[in-house]
């Protein structure tokens, strides 16, 4: 008789601690990514951005960065009068006014998806855009708290502006009791990770889901318990990432500006360059082993979440390589790819 063995598949959240990274069956239209953005304005890039994401650079990237002749069409004499990078800014971009965003800096998925249609009635007189190419950049969990943290202890920040809006209702004191009275300056990293609705914990999670299938900001109205709902909540934001036109990683610049130029057919005029840890709030923070642990298993949602996004980003990666006629291009990646491991 043959002896059976179990064969323990290791999860992500397992994964992740020991370093490695676990491979998922992805649908062969979830590895391929390809839109011509319309110089015509049919087209709107909604930039979901999360806090300490590096989302300040990459929206720098994306408003002052990019080479327009080739999405003008443009002679090359005459662009100026194209004005294309203001088309780009104000409306490709889904900002109205210089340096504004309409539905908030730090708007999520759910209320994005409540607010963009809203704002283009006003502003366009009536005209919706047409597709709506969603776009965002997910960061290592541990590192993207630690960054979180520096920046509400050392500065101050509470980005008390964000609408939390869902299902048409912004969240209560009662449903979010505050962590702070006027600010949170020199919280400890104790504090900053004992505050049950501190939003800094699983953000990514959050911030990216359909927080309507979980009744919203109210907990208790569903029924579920913690883990139940922020399961719920985990799958909904792994749908939606998959289905964005483009999502990019803080750690990975570079490749994901090869990724970004490739899923638009548009080039950037600097080449993006990933920022030393030790330059870094995150890197520049001491943490115990103890510490770590703590942050890793409040945060194991956006850890689960993170794995998921780093694999389909390579598999990403790796279909561009197989699939594009520029060797360079191939060979580019195959040797960031591995440097990166």
């Amino acid at each position: 008789m043959h002896q059976v063995h179990s064969v323990r598949i290791m999860d992500d959240y397992e994964a992740y601690t020991l370093g490695k990274l676990t491979r998922h069956n992805f649908l062969h239209q979830d590895l391929i990514r390809n839109f011509n953005v319309s110089a015509t304005g049919s087209d709107l890039i909604v930039f979901l951005r999360i806090q300490k994401t590096g989302s300040t650079t990459f929206a720098s990237h994306l408003g002052h960065d990019l080479n327009f002749t080739t999405w003008c069409q443009c002679n090359k004499t005459l662009l100026s009068e194209c004005n294309c990078q203001k088309k780009w800014n104000f409306s490709v971009l889904f900002k109205i006014k210089r340096n504004s965003w309409p539905c908030r800096i730090h708007a999520d998925w759910t209320y994005l998806h409540e607010c963009v249609d809203g704002v283009i009635k006003k502003y366009a007189g009536g005209q919706v855009k047409h597709r709506h190419l969603y776009v965002t950049m997910v960061r290592d969990p541990l590192r993207r708290f630690l960054s979180e943290w520096r920046q509400v202890s050392d500065r101050g920040a509470t980005w008390i502006g964000t609408q939390l809006i869902c299902n048409g209702h912004a969240a209560t004191k009662a449903e979010l009791p505050p962590c702070f009275r006027k600010n949170w300056r020199n919280v400890t990293l104790h504090d900053f990770m004992g505050c049950a609705s501190n939003l800094g914990i699983n953000r990514q999670t959050r911030m990216l889901a359909n927080l309507s299938i979980v009744g919203c900001y109210n907990t208790s109205a569903s029924g579920l318990t913690y883990d139940e709902r922020h399961y719920l909540m985990l799958a909904s934001a792994k749908e939606n990432l998959r289905n964005m036109a483009f999502f990019g990683l803080t750690g990975h610049q570079e490749l994901s500006q090869i990724l970004f130029e490739n899923t638009f057919n548009m080039k950037f005029v600097k080449t993006f360059k990933d920022v030393p840890t030790s330059d870094t709030w995150s890197g520049r923070s001491v943490v115990s082993n103890v510490q770590r642990d703590k942050i890793l298993f409040i945060n194991r949602f956006d850890v689960m979440l993170y794995q998921y996004a780093k694999d389909l980003f390579f598999q990403r990666l790796q279909m561009l390589a197989e699939r594009t006629k520029d060797s360079s291009l191939r060979n580019l990646i195959h040797t960031r790819i591995e440097t990166s491991k």
